[in-house]
């Protein structure tokens, strides 16, 4: 029997042999069926942007990478329960977390439209002819924001 088959069945023995090994496994595989049930009956959209957390005491904890999908996924909830009642009778509530992705794993969104390079220099020679300083000043900032 070569060395990896024997660390295999001895995992599989440990695993038998210990309640505690057991019961988490047994967990992660509830867990999984009920993520699994969630993929088939989200909207895409919220494809990689929730996941299970647990499911202890009939209370699901699920978990969103963002406020705004949490938000989401807790005005889906109600219907949630109702379909998931057939997999997990004992589910009687569904709290939703918000676990934000470290900074560099984030979504990056636009806050809005870019200034491209032809507006900025129209704002810039705008900017130019005004006397109101405070105006002169905000559109001349406005331009520096241009694309290139």
């Amino acid at each position: 029997m070569d060395d990896r088959l024997k660390r295999t069945t001895s995992l599989q023995q440990a695993i038998k042999r210990s309640t505690v090994l057991s019961s988490l496994l047994s967990h992660g595989r509830r867990l999984e069926r009920v993520r699994q049930e969630l993929a088939r009956l989200l909207p895409p959209e919220l494809d990689g942007r929730w996941g299970v957390a647990n499911l202890r005491d009939g209370e699901l904890v699920l978990y969103a990478v963002s406020p705004a999908w949490a938000t989401r996924l807790r005005f889906l909830s109600g219907e949630l329960l109702r379909a998931l009642a057939e997999l997990e009778p004992g589910v009687r509530r569904i709290r939703v977390r918000v676990c934000m992705p470290p900074a560099g794993e984030r979504e990056v969104r636009r806050t809005g439209p870019a200034l491209s390079r032809r507006s900025a220099s129209m704002l810039e020679e705008v900017a130019s002819g005004l006397e109101h300083e405070g105006l002169r000043v905000a559109l001349q900032r406005i331009a520096r924001h241009g694309e290139g």
